[in-house]
């Protein structure tokens, strides 16, 4: 959603009195836009609640960005089920058989899955991607990382030296 100065008078003065960029360029590659909500603290100017746009590099599309919040190591990556079971099917409006049928899968294989005994396969995060809109790689990331953090927990590497390539 893009922000004019002429649509609404008071985002001008508002945008001079609180320092706020008022963004019309694109969005660059590798980046989502997400709009957060706080209070305008300039002297003087009530202007209610405010919409400030930041810019995020997603990870999958942008390699070169880090993430300045580093998780901590006693927290895992959540499996896929997790923030099905948790978070996703709580504000959803309809019942788990009617989502296995929305996916075309069995009852027993979205089970599997919101109990973490399966993992988010590819088709099956293509299916998942599909119905929640938020594509298939966001799927796939939640279940490489969860995969990736009970490895590195589970397998010991201390014998495995490393080598490094000669050059010349």
């Amino acid at each position: 959603m893009e922000i004019s100065s002429n649509a609404d008078p008071l985002l001008k003065p508002f945008g001079q009195a609180c320092n706020s960029r008022v963004a019309s360029d694109p969005v660059p590659p590798g980046h989502i836009e997400a709009e957060t909500v706080s209070a305008c603290s300039a002297p003087g100017i009530d202007h209610g609640e405010v919409k400030n746009r930041r810019r995020i590099a997603i990870t999958g599309r942008d390699r070169s960005f880090k993430s300045p919040i580093k998780r901590h190591a006693s927290i895992e990556p959540a499996h896929p089920g997790e923030i099905l079971r948790e978070d996703i099917l709580p504000s959803l409006s309809m019942s788990k058989t009617a989502l296995a049928a929305s996916l075309g899968i069995s009852r027993q294989t979205l089970y599997d899955i919101l109990n973490e005994r399966q993992s988010v396969t590819a088709e099956m995060a293509v299916r998942f991607g599909k119905l929640y809109g938020n594509g298939a790689r966001f799927w796939m990331n939640l279940q490489r990382n969860h995969d990736l953090a009970t490895a590195e927990r589970r397998v010991d590497v201390s014998a495995i030296p490393t080598v490094a390539a000669q050059s010349g």
